[in-house]
């Protein structure tokens, strides 16, 4: 039985994965730009609609068949209502509350703990913003709040019981704060949305920041601005939020635990997270990749929803070796060349002067993302004879070709960036 309850379920669901640029549209078509900024569950909404459309692509296409779809639709449209009557009774429903520990007042920029590694770092002095926390509920709500969470769910049309007993929490306890503006990063959490919607009246403006490169725009626009430190997630919100601006910050990445011990070890490391990658693309990329590469040392990285089972093979390999603890600074340290499908290991690569090989052997356009970045330093191959070709060049660069390349493929993703690359050699 192939159910299709999200978009994940595309990885584990359909052997032969859809289409990436298929996904792609339907996103951008459903994740889209709304002025209704009095509907706390938009997101929610729009990504619901997503997986119902996505269901009938994957139908339409014959990737599931009548008795799948019929299934999936049920569970769709039906379960979550069949699911409210559990929900009102259950005993351990998971949700944040604001923290009793707030002090009340008028601050420059406020922001929450969610948000706080990237806003505080990057945008924000010490002595200007406020950090209001969001700490872990009781699990057991009581019989007025259960009420409660009903009345929100007519009111705002919504069929999600746990969305919306967490949004009916955080607007019991809304802090009595004013700021001139509040910082968010990334924003996809829902969580996080219920917080900018219940303090946005109290502030002046919102702002958003972005760190990593994403592949598609999704819920980033209602923002009065949004700063984000790279030229891809630029291009990808521009066109739609005029208020998009790029500031000097790094990628998540701490680049003073980083130190170059590299040796010729090959980091292998495809983001099994990506909804399109199903696991029998994934089984057959893994195949080709490890039984062609010859002689190659192999340092794989499994990543946390990939089954380390599926690598029990190779792990027989004396040439290969898993990833273990370490922080990702470290790993960069070991590795001279990065092998992946797609995952923001890529930006992190080369912001450590790594270069990067984007194996698209399916050629689904998931790797156009990353055309744009010049010079050969992310280069994307679509076959393992192109692979071994690509390895071999990126081996026979010197220092100073490497450097070079390096700066360039930097001044496309980061092209505010004042580092010196010298840090990496």
């Amino acid at each position: 039985m192939k159910i299709i309850k999200t978009s994940k379920d595309i990885s584990t669901k359909i052997e032969c994965g859809l289409n990436f640029l298929d996904y792609k549209t339907l996103f951008e078509r459903y994740i889209k730009q709304d002025a209704n900024l009095n509907d706390p569950f938009l997101a929610i909404k729009q990504r619901s609609q997503l997986d119902l459309n996505l269901l009938k692509l994957c139908y339409k296409k014959r990737y599931i068949g009548i008795v799948d779809y019929i299934f999936s639709l049920f569970y769709l449209k039906i379960y979550t209502v069949l699911n409210i009557p559990k929900s009102f009774f259950s005993s351990s429903l998971r949700h944040c509350k604001f923290s009793n520990e707030v002090v009340p007042g008028k601050y420059k920029a406020i922001t929450c703990t969610n948000g706080i590694a990237r806003a505080k770092v990057n945008l924000l002095n010490e002595d200007q913003y406020y950090d209001i926390p969001l700490v872990e509920a009781s699990k057991n709500l009581r019989v007025h709040e259960r009420i409660g969470t009903l009345l929100i769910m007519m009111s705002y049309k919504v069929s999600s019981y746990q969305h919306a007993a967490q949004f009916f929490i955080l607007k019991k306890n809304i802090p009595k704060i004013t700021a001139s503006l509040l910082v968010i990063e990334e924003g996809v959490d829902f969580p996080v949305q219920c917080f900018v919607f219940l303090l946005r009246p109290k502030v002046a403006k919102t702002m958003l920041t972005l760190r990593g490169p994403s592949m598609f725009a999704g819920m980033k626009y209602n923002h009065d601005s949004v700063v984000v430190n790279n030229r891809i997630t630029y291009d990808q919100l521009a066109h739609k939020n005029s208020n998009v601006s790029i500031e000097n910050f790094p990628p998540d990445f701490n680049i003073f635990l980083y130190k170059n011990n590299r040796e010729k070890l090959i980091g292998y490391a495809p983001d099994i997270s990506n909804p399109i990658l199903s696991h029998y693309k994934k089984n057959a990329m893994d195949k080709l990749f490890f039984h062609k590469i010859k002689g190659q040392d192999v340092h794989l990285t499994i990543h946390p929803l990939d089954n380390i089972k599926d690598y029990s093979d190779y792990l027989k390999y004396k040439n290969v070796t898993l990833r273990g603890d370490e922080n990702i600074e470290t790993y960069f340290s070991k590795i001279d060349i990065l092998v992946t499908w797609w995952s923001t290991l890529i930006f992190q690569a080369v912001y450590c002067g790594t270069p990067v090989i984007v194996l698209d052997l399916f050629d689904d356009g998931h790797s156009d993302h990353v055309s744009n970045l010049t010079d050969n330093f992310v280069r994307t191959v679509k076959s393992i004879s192109e692979l071994n070709i690509a390895i071999n060049e990126f081996r026979n660069y010197s220092s100073d070709e490497k450097k070079l390349k390096q700066k360039n493929a930097l001044k496309n993703i980061y092209p505010m960036a004042k580092h010196s690359t010298d840090l990496f050699y």
